[in-house]
């Protein structure tokens, strides 16, 4: 099985899995006692877009062939979760004041904007780095030995 058709398997599956994911997440908010006023469906919102954002960022992730990129976009998805899915489920810490609850996921998402912004930038450097490197030491003539040197 060749390399390409085991990343478009892999997408397929991450692709069903979103979908599956979202369709129970709508179907439990319309189906469970849940009380239908404007907090919840901002706290619907933030859990389908929270949910929409790791889809994306496991797909941009599983594309990347560098460590770093993977290990540290894995990470800050995972904390962008934690605090995301958080202020969702724990919504009685806002004390119902609505404006605070959409600042707070604003500024988490700002957060994971920021963070993986200044991983890629990084990335990239250790990436030149790298090939300047490499570039140098296929240049050089390091297996002649020199004048005297066995």
């Amino acid at each position: 099985m060749s390399n390409h058709s085991v990343k478009s398997n892999n997408t397929i599956m991450l692709m069903l899995i979103w979908v599956v994911v979202t369709f129970f997440t709508v179907a439990a908010f319309f189906l469970l006692d849940i009380e239908k006023v404007y907090i919840n469906f901002w706290r619907l919102f933030f859990v389908l877009l929270t949910e929409f954002v790791l889809c994306g960022g496991l797909y941009y992730t599983m594309t990347q062939r560098n460590l770093f990129a993977s290990a540290g976009l894995y990470t800050a998805l995972t904390l962008y979760a934690v605090l995301a899915f958080g202020g969702c489920f724990f919504i009685d810490i806002f004390d119902g004041r609505l404006g605070v609850f959409i600042v707070y996921e604003l500024a988490v998402a700002g957060m994971l904007i920021m963070i993986a912004s200044l991983i890629l930038v990084f990335d990239k450097k250790i990436q030149n780095d790298n090939r300047r490197a490499a570039d140098y030491l296929n240049s050089q003539n390091f297996n002649i030995p020199k004048r005297g040197d066995f």
